[in-house]
């Protein structure tokens, strides 16, 4: 930010007027006073604005200023635009009530802009100047076009992250939805699920009682056991008693005992894989 000199008191000659118009101490004082910042332009005020001027201050009869930018300042310098009211003096016009409205940084500058100057008395602004007037418009109109593009870009891409939100919501939605069902669903089978808990815990005890036959130490090594592991070793169990009857293979006139049938020699194997299962468990069959 820099100080410059912005303004200087002088007399000015336009094409839209047939005299001049005086731009006193006291004008430029008011300007002071009734404007706090404006934007800096550039290219003859009809280009994007490039910086801000502030702190408008009268020293030694001229007007200055504050001068932010990151534009090069080297060799330019200042066209105010402003609007104010004309007085008509006989010989000039006299401007009072002025306000800035932007200053342009430039290479060729005019040094004043009237805009929207309303005159007291005197002839109107010619033709020349109403084109004047049009062009600093369609300078401005530009700069709004450039800033409602991006304005609209801007737009476009926080609905696209609206659009991502809505559909991260929905799923979170869908998701809490599945939660409560299920949580719901659980609840309800939770007493079938505790049967079903107390039934296996009766069954693997009868189990467990029918295999130990009352052992207490065969019962807790058994313990850990699953029920269809213990269900397959009361299964074996089951076919260790002697069979009944003579085997087909047993020929007449042989003492009883001399053969083996399928049924003896099934119960025998069932046996040692009973009596192997009790081993893996270091103890016993009693």
């Amino acid at each position: 930010m820099v100080k410059k000199s912005i303004f200087k008191p002088c007399d000015m000659k336009y094409k839209a007027y047939d005299k001049p118009i005086k731009y006193t101490e006291e004008f430029l004082k008011e300007l002071a006073s009734n404007t706090s910042d404006c934007p800096l332009v550039n290219e003859e005020h009809r280009a994007e604005t490039i910086g801000q001027v502030s702190n408008f201050t009268f020293i030694g009869g001229e007007l200055f200023a504050n001068v932010s930018t990151e534009h090069s300042l080297d060799d330019l310098s200042y066209s105010p635009s402003y609007d104010c009211t004309l007085v008509d003096e006989g010989d000039y016009w006299l401007a009072t009530n002025g306000k800035l409205l932007e200053i342009a940084l430039t290479s060729n500058p005019r040094k004043a802009i009237l805009n929207n100057t309303s005159e007291e008395g005197g002839s109107h602004m010619s033709e020349n100047n109403d084109n004047e007037t049009i062009k600093i418009l369609n300078g401005q109109i530009k700069d709004l076009n450039k800033q409602l593009a991006v304005a609209e870009n801007k737009n476009k891409a926080n609905e696209e992250k609206l659009k991502e939100y809505d559909n991260l919501v929905k799923e979170r939605d869908e998701l809490k939805e599945w939660k409560e069902t299920n949580e719901k669903l659980l609840e309800e089978q939770k007493p079938i699920i505790e049967d079903y808990k107390k039934s296996l815990e009766t069954k693997k005890e009868e189990i467990l009682e029918k295999i130990s036959n009352g052992n207490s130490e065969i019962k807790a090594k058994l313990q850990n056991m699953s029920v269809s592991d213990l269900e397959t070793i009361a299964g074996l169990q089951s076919h260790e008693q002697p069979p009944k009857g003579v085997g087909a293979n047993n020929a007449e006139g042989l003492d009883e005992g001399d053969g083996e049938t399928e049924e003896e020699a099934e119960q025998k194997a069932r046996k040692e894989a009973v009596g192997k299962m009790f081993s893996e468990l270091n103890f016993e069959e009693e």
